[in-house]
């Protein structure tokens, strides 16, 4: 089977590179956070976190005061961290 690649440049605006530099920072909080919980709870009950079970802490984490700055970033974004 031969495989094929395209490499493709894009110039985003100072704009857009803001936004692409947050929402690669909430992705990366989000991962580490997320792998935490999963190491916690499996030291805790020997089972560890489904997808499901990590994003259903998402909207609790929007509304804490701490986190809030997580609401700023796309959901999908955050959702496909854990797939």
């Amino acid at each position: 089977m031969r495989r094929q690649a395209v490499k493709v440049r894009i110039y985003p605006t100072d704009e857009q590179i803001q936004v692409l530099a947050q929402h690669f920072g909430c992705a990366r909080w989000w991962w580490n956070y997320g792998l935490n919980q999963c190491i916690e709870t499996y030291k805790a009950t020997g089972k560890g976190l489904s997808q499901s079970g990590l994003n259903s802490l998402l909207p609790s984490l929007k509304k804490d005061k701490k986190t809030e700055w997580l609401g700023e970033c796309y959901s999908q974004v955050l959702q496909s961290v854990v797939h």
